[in-house]
């Protein structure tokens, strides 16, 4: 009898083990595909490191990450007409739409226009009693000594590179001055101007416009009646209006002496052998200006993302922030490196880079025709 019984334990025992055999690698399996889910979600959910670039530079980026690869991360996404931020997502948004500008006078950022709001002539200051006013299309960076020129950051951003409107002259011809820029009549030499490229036109308008160093009128109306009354007169070649830059520069070489105001990247375009006898310098400022200004077109690096992810972005901020990235980054476009120990392509870009290391503040031209926003 013990015998049996012990047979029918030792048969229970059996039916266990082939139980346990049978069920333990199917319970193995089934803890792994969990655990791989589990960390799958964590993957997929985590935030991750991208570059957020404005569609005109999207090529350029990518040439420049694959020309001298960056620490952490190397997507670039393209950032939309919405500028919508993607969701878990930290990084570095590439943009020519910086932060708020600022006052020059100290320093303190415009929110609301975007443009230091100084005195303006003719009335044309906006009244404090309306709800709104009218702002010119101009955004000001005061170049302070701790902050756009020395370490080229401004409210949390990074200058990348910039591109200075310079004019170009040859060697031989004089600097072009304020007089004879500022007559309608015209006077010794040829000013060129491209009169249907629209960023020349209001580059001009803002020019003659700017009453003291960083300030320009308020008055809408001024700036249109500028716009239009532009090309009277004598100031620019004939027929200014109709010119285009492939029209314009063939007579820019044609005359002399002959001055173009222009982006030093349309320059730059050109074959080296027809700019190596080219001179640059500022736009001539107004005989009791004791502050100098330069227009140019910019490139930021914004970052944005919760601050604990940003944090981890330190070695990328060293990389954009090395005079070498921003070199190459200058010469991928045709510019400057805003880094101050940054190489310099040519003679006309080291006039340029002088510019930027020796202005008081940077102007940078938004769309045409400003805008409303209310009054603070």
């Amino acid at each position: 009898m013990k015998d049996k019984k012990d047979k029918k334990d030792k048969k229970g025992d059996s039916h266990l083990f082939l139980f346990g055999r049978k069920y333990r690698v199917p319970l193995i399996a089934a803890s792994s595909v969990l655990a791989i889910a589990v960390l799958a979600a964590v993957l997929l959910t985590r935030p991750k490191p991208v570059w957020l670039v404005d569609a005109p530079y999207e090529r350029v980026w990518e040439q420049v990450l694959a020309a001298s690869p960056p620490p952490l991360f190397t997507r670039v996404v393209v950032l939309g007409e919405g500028r919508e931020l993607p969701r878990r997502r930290y990084g570095f948004i590439i943009t020519a739409k910086g932060p708020p500008g600022g006052d020059l006078s100290d320093g303190v950022a415009s929110q609301e226009t975007g443009a230091v709001s100084g005195a303006a002539s003719d009335g044309a200051a906006a009244s404090e009693e309306t709800e709104a006013f009218w702002a010119p299309p101009i955004t000001i960076y005061p170049a302070l000594e701790d902050t756009l020129t020395a370490t080229g950051e401004y409210r949390g951003a990074q200058v990348l590179a910039l591109d200075p409107w310079m004019v170009f002259r040859d060697f031989k011809d004089p600097v072009v001055s304020r007089t004879r820029v500022d007559s309608p009549s015209g006077g010794e030499g040829h000013l060129i101007m491209p009169g249907r490229d629209a960023p020349s036109v209001e580059a001009w308008t803002a020019q003659l416009l700017q009453i003291q160093p960083g300030v320009f009128p308020l008055d809408p109306d001024l700036w249109e009646s500028t716009r239009e009354t532009l090309f009277s007169g004598r100031r620019f070649q004939q027929g200014a209006s109709t010119y285009g830059w492939i029209d314009a520069i063939p007579l820019f070489y044609q005359s002399s002496p002959a001055w173009i105001y222009a982006p030093l990247s349309r320059i730059r375009s050109l074959p080296p052998q027809d700019t190596s006898s080219l001179e640059a310098s500022r736009f001539p400022e107004r005989e009791d200006w004791h502050e100098f200004g330069l227009q140019a077109d910019l490139l930021w690096a914004v970052p944005f993302g919760k601050e604990k992810y940003v944090q981890k972005l330190s070695p990328v901020k060293t990389w954009l922030a090395s005079p070498e990235t921003q070199t190459l980054i200058a010469n991928t476009l045709g510019w400057i490196p805003a880094h101050r120990n940054g190489a310099p392509y040519n003679p006309v870009s080291r006039a340029a880079r002088l510019a930027w290391l020796s202005s008081s503040f940077v102007w940078q031209m938004g769309e045409q025709g400003g805008k409303t926003a209310s009054n603070p």
